[in-house]
């Protein structure tokens, strides 16, 4: 039996899963912060459960046990052979599985009592996106290595969503489109890193679900793209610039989001010399394109010395 599963994990699912851990910690703060020692008593003995969309098999899933971020784990995927490879995944590492989790998927685990675990429990699901995930029955979501349409499809068709839900999303394409769904759809964003790994940059998203639309706040990235009656222009266009390029990276003056931004400024550049002397109607548009982007990845820039 092996005994760690850190060195399966890509850098990449590691900062997904520590990330979970982030959010885990957040919100013992605030129950520590909130509740006396006396409300405590005989309180929810469910732990904080997890899950794992698009499983695959299940690192990551062992590893929130093993570390002891979460207390059960749902790994859910669509297709029933990374489900098998899950399986074998999570005995070899000694990871306790709930009775028949494999055989019937329709298990409702909400009323789960898993103080008792020592190890924490897995549950293998057949699942498309949250389809067979009852709401209760999990705290958090891991939803990483899909592209953003995906992942804005598996949210839009879930169930599961109360006040204090939270998504951890590590979308390949389309990102800021994912920042700007959440915001539309009652979640707020909380945290966000950016991670390199073999030259590629990913970024890490840490979603709270408060159930009103936060595009209709007046601050921070919760800002309204389209309330021109409201906004001015300079206004509008950076929030804008805020959903496209990310508020919390911005802030936090992410070194790997600086790095990755002067990068892509050199890239562009040297594009926007090849189109030098524009031939054609197409050629005029790439261009003005390029010096858009250019122009905003000098604004963000500025905002990180």
């Amino acid at each position: 039996m092996d005994k760690n599963i850190d060195s399966r994990l890509s850098k990449r699912m590691l900062a997904v899963a520590e990330m979970v851990r982030s959010c885990k910690d957040y919100e013992e703060k605030e129950v520590s912060d909130h509740i006396s020692v006396g409300d405590t008593a005989g309180g929810d003995h469910h732990g904080f459960r997890v899950a794992d969309i698009g499983c695959d098999h299940a690192f990551v899933s062992i590893y929130l046990i093993q570390h002891g971020i979460a207390d059960m784990v749902i790994a859910a995927d669509v297709n029933p052979g990374p489900l098998e490879t899950a399986k074998s995944n999570i005995m070899r590492y000694g990871i306790s599985m709930s009775e028949n989790s494999m055989n019937n998927p329709d298990n409702d685990l909400s009323g789960v009592n898993i103080a008792d675990s020592d190890t924490g429990i897995i549950n293998i699901r057949l699942s498309n996106g949250f389809e067979k995930i009852k709401k209760g029955e999990t705290d958090a979501a891991v939803i990483a290595g899909m592209g953003g349409r995906l992942i804005i499809s598996i949210i839009d068709g879930a169930d599961v969503f109360v006040p204090g839900y939270r998504l951890i999303l590590s979308p390949q394409s389309d990102v800021p489109e994912v920042r700007l769904y959440l915001l539309e759809h009652g979640f707020r964003l909380m945290d966000e890193d950016m991670i390199e790994e073999e030259g590629k940059y990913y970024n890490i998203i840490w979603a709270e679900f408060v159930g009103a639309p936060q595009l209709e706040e007046k601050t921070g990235e919760a800002a309204a793209l389209n309330d021109k009656n409201t906004a001015q222009p300079e206004e509008s266009e950076e929030k804008q610039i805020l959903i496209r390029y990310g508020e919390n990276l911005i802030k936090k003056k992410d070194p790997v989001f600086k790095e990755y931004l002067e990068k892509r400024r050199t890239s562009l550049g040297t594009i926007y010399k090849n189109l030098a002397e524009p031939c054609s109607p197409l050629v005029v548009t790439r261009r003005e394109e390029i010096k858009a982007e250019l122009d905003e990845i000098d604004i963000v820039l500025g905002k990180l010395v």
